[in-house]
């Protein structure tokens, strides 16, 4: 296995995660009570957008996999021939897949600026899954 260049710009994000969620979890967010009445109407609107993006995205990455393994076949997903006429489009929702693993941590940032809790499962949930999605990407 190479380690290459972008590997390295991942690995960087997945351990400023891990290091700055806990303490910005403990200290919070959250700015003075006059400006955060303003902000919290932008920040509404900035979470009800990337919600809705991010279901969208889902949906279309869920949805063309199933096609591409349509195309494949089922039954015939070692068959060499068949996957190499899919795979580049196949590999590529899988990358924008993997990506879209360290768009999420946008959800624990939300969270804690919303004031809410980050429990212990759904932080080790968003660093297992990029470590997941990069084993298999």
């Amino acid at each position: 296995m190479v380690i290459e260049y972008s590997d390295l710009i991942d690995l960087f994000c997945l351990v400023l995660y891990a290091i700055f969620i806990p303490v910005f979890a403990k200290k919070g967010l959250s700015s003075s009570p006059s400006s955060r009445l303003s902000n919290d109407i932008i920040y509404y609107v900035i979470m009800i957008v990337y919600n809705f993006s991010m279901v969208l995205f889902s949906l279309f990455s869920a949805t063309s996999m199933i096609y591409s393994m349509n195309q494949i076949g089922w039954t015939n997903i070692y068959h060499l021939d068949l996957f190499q006429q899919y795979y580049s489009s196949f590999a590529t929702i899988c990358k924008l897949f993997y990506f879209s693993k360290f768009v999420e941590f946008l959800d624990t940032v939300f969270l804690i600026h919303c004031g809410k809790k980050v429990s212990w499962l759904h932080y080790l949930h968003h660093i297992g899954a990029c470590i997941e999605m990069w084993l298999l990407v």
